[in-house]
């Protein structure tokens, strides 16, 4: 579930990259720069490496653009 939380705004278009999105904790999964107002608290939900995270994500990240692109011509089709 964290993985489709984070590609979202990728998904979506808006980013390049799931860490260029401001409004996300998947920088702090990433523990990719200091964080100033911690959002989220999941260390005691979740044992993985940053980089192992980061891969994880990354990986279902084509996909996830791809099966959008896919709900978009279905929904096209359905509508002429």
């Amino acid at each position: 579930m964290t993985r489709y939380i984070h590609l979202n705004p990728f998904t979506a278009g808006i980013v390049k990259k799931p860490e260029d999105w401001d409004f996300s904790s998947y920088k702090e999964y990433l523990n990719s720069e200091k964080i100033f107002l911690k959002i989220c608290y999941f260390e005691d939900l979740i044992e993985i490496r940053p980089e192992n995270y980061k891969q994880f994500v990354e990986d279902y990240a084509d996909y996830e653009r791809q099966l959008q692109r896919i709900k978009k011509l279905i929904k096209f089709e359905n509508l002429t």
